[in-house]
């Protein structure tokens, strides 16, 4: 399967893709690198499956192409920290909301609605994440959601 993951370069987002990769998935990162790093996709770009676009899930062309070539779509995309949501919350509301929006409706639009989306601790107020697929094909989102929170369950281990 094909899974594209906005924030993927985060701490999250680079395990689910280690994981998705070593069931054999391919997987394509999109992150402005933000709050995430170059050097959590270092092992994971030698991988022949994986590739990566340095750019905002706010591009609608980018998000269109990539939700156009996925079976499931991460979307982990977001501004997080308490300092920065209070210093930047215009930035806030576009990461978190206008991104979503983008890639939500492109998914609908495309895919019939394939769509995993994680929280972090900044938005559920707790140290894990939460994890729901909506939409589109059950086995997909159900082997999605699986993967995230398997991948979120062990980083608590």
């Amino acid at each position: 399967m094909r899974f594209p993951i906005t924030g993927g370069a985060g701490f999250i987002g680079s395990h689910l893709a280690e994981a998705l990769i070593d069931q054999g998935d391919r997987v394509h990162i999109l992150d402005d690198l933000s709050t995430g790093s170059i050097d959590n996709l270092r092992d994971l770009k030698k991988d022949p499956r994986f590739s990566y676009t340095i750019d905002t899930c706010a591009s609608p062309s980018i998000v269109a192409e990539l939700v156009d070539e996925a079976d499931v779509v991460y979307h982990l995309a977001a501004a997080v920290g308490v300092d920065l949501i209070i210093d930047s919350p215009v930035r806030t509301i576009e990461t978190n909301v206008h991104c979503t929006v983008i890639q939500s409706n492109d998914a609908t639009l495309t895919q019939g609605g394939n769509t995993a989306t994680g929280g972090n601790a900044t938005a559920t107020g707790g140290a894990g994440g939460d994890a729901t697929a909506t939409g589109g094909d059950a086995d997909a989102s159900n082997t999605a959601d699986q993967t995230l929170v398997n991948v979120v369950c062990a980083d608590l281990d």
